[in-house]
């Protein structure tokens, strides 16, 4: 749904509609749910309510719920429009960027932190934090692998220096 100083356009069950806040009730104007409708919808309302900026018709058919509330009234609930969270885009791009582990623990923040968030808020972004966490982990279990093997070598290392070394004395 989208609202302008006095009319709102939106989608119905099967429509595209167009509201006035100062009648409340059913649409004053319905178009076909079909792009040709959604336009002349979209044309109609713009000379209405000329300046109002109007989102793209995916972005308002997703954000409309209309509730019949009996005969020939209608009540216009809008949600918000799906943004995606900014922690769950953190939380991937840390957790492909790496940085030396320090990026997956980030990563595992951000993506846990951006999970509850959007659990709250309805936000989009909930695949985009799961790969983020993820990744994180799967950066920790490279650095957990990476320092055993290290140790594993300097302590290779370290005996075959042991016994390359000469015996005391000679």
């Amino acid at each position: 749904m989208n609202m302008g100083a006095r009319y709102a356009i939106g989608t119905g069950h099967g429509f595209h509609g167009i509201w006035d806040k100062l009648t409340p009730g059913p649409p004053i104007e319905r178009f076909p749910e079909s792009d040709s409708g959604w336009n002349e919808a979209l044309t109609r309302y713009m000379a209405l309510e000329p300046g109002s900026a109007v989102p793209p018709p995916a972005v308002v058919a997703a954000a409309p719920a209309i509730n019949a509330q009996g005969p020939g009234t209608v009540s216009v609930t809008a949600a918000a429009p799906g943004q995606t969270n900014s922690l769950a885009v953190a939380s991937l791009v840390l957790g492909i960027l790496w940085l030396w582990w320090i990026g997956s623990v980030l990563a595992l923040i951000f993506g846990y932190a951006a999970r509850s968030q959007i659990k709250r808020s309805g936000e989009a972004g909930s695949g985009l934090a799961i790969a983020g966490i993820v990744l994180g982990w799967v950066g920790i279990g490279t650095a957990i692998l990476y320092f055993f093997l290290l140790s594993a070598l300097f302590q290779g290392v370290s005996e075959l220096n042991e016994q390359l070394s000469p015996a005391p004395g000679l």
